[in-house]
């Protein structure tokens, strides 16, 4: 998959489309509050792809080679990776599951599915961009056999923070990241809170069951949008997935380029319309402040 749990379109797509412009006498979202969301999203989005990126690679190498890692290994089932400019990264295997691979490994294997449980933790990571502390467990119930994708739950067992000069946000403890494939697509299923601040500017967000759907193509794309759910910004107004995304879904290339932007629409609670188009270069958000369903003046901004 292009990524295991997609981040970058639940938050990086916030906005809100469809319903209609006059009914509702709930709060009506600000161009401004998108757009500052937007940016603290992408650094949010990034941090998650990198630490779920290192915990795919070990979930592969448990399920073909049992427990050896090509890292550092500190004790019978953890291993270290340094960070770039200072700190580390700890990742750590459930006894259990480290017990039945070694059975696995010795020709005991398994007639049922058996369950995968491995802590991500990070110590002053310094990436380069971000400094990173927290703690997430990442589970699967999982069969050896089986190649076919296995459901995956990524939840954060403290407050998991990242900071930089210019940005800091805290993924608060108890936020999780479900991704379960079906016949059709893959679904990350996201609940989480999100607090931070960018450029000195608070901010908060608040997910309820945002799904996103992704699906590789036969030449090796994927198309991905969301598909239902519902985002809370900073605790005064919120935005509802309106269906119709799915006619218009983000096209990427197998090495995670976008080749075809796409607009992800909403709808909030003063029933206007906001839609945000994803560009391989730019960002490109409509917020129908007025309500009046017309791209006004002053309606749109453009982050590159």
């Amino acid at each position: 998959m292009k990524k295991i749990f997609s981040i970058a379109a639940m938050i990086v797509l916030m906005s809100g489309c469809g319903g209609s412009s006059g009914s509702s006498t709930g709060k009506a979202v600000t161009l401004d509050e998108v757009k500052n969301i937007v940016k603290l999203s992408s650094k949010v989005d990034k941090t998650v792809k990198s630490v779920s990126s290192k915990s795919k690679k070990e979930i592969d190498q448990s399920k073909s080679k049992g427990s050896k890692s090509t890292r550092a290994i500190t004790d019978e089932n953890a291993s270290r990776e340094d960070c770039t400019n200072g700190g580390y990264m700890m990742i750590k295997m459930d006894d259990e599951f480290i017990q039945k691979i070694k059975d696995i490994q010795n020709g005991q294997i398994p007639t049922e599915p058996i369950t995968f449980k491995m802590t991500v933790s990070a110590n002053n990571c310094d990436d380069g961009e971000f400094v990173e502390n927290g703690e997430m467990m990442i589970s699967t119930t999982m069969d050896i056999t089986d190649p076919e994708p296995d459901t995956m739950k990524m939840e954060f067992t403290t407050d998991y923070s990242v900071n930089n000069e210019n940005t800091s946000f805290v993924v608060k403890r108890g936020s999780s990241i479900v991704e379960k494939p079906n016949s059709e697509y893959t679904q990350s299923v996201m609940n989480m809170e999100v607090t931070g601040e960018e450029d000195g500017v608070p901010h908060s967000l608040i997910m309820q069951d945002y799904t996103i759907n992704e699906k590789e193509n036969g030449d090796g794309t994927f198309v991905e949008f969301p598909s239902s759910g519902k985002i809370s910004i900073d605790g005064s107004s919120s935005l509802t997935v309106d269906p119709s995304s799915s006619q218009t879904p983000t096209i990427y290339g197998s090495n995670g380029d976008i080749l075809q932007s796409g607009i992800a629409k909403y709808t909030d609670e003063a029933g206007h319309r906001v839609e945000i188009e994803e560009g391989e270069e730019k960002i490109t958000i409509w917020v129908d402040e007025n309500g009046n369903g017309q791209k006004d003046e002053g309606e749109i901004e453009v982050l590159e």
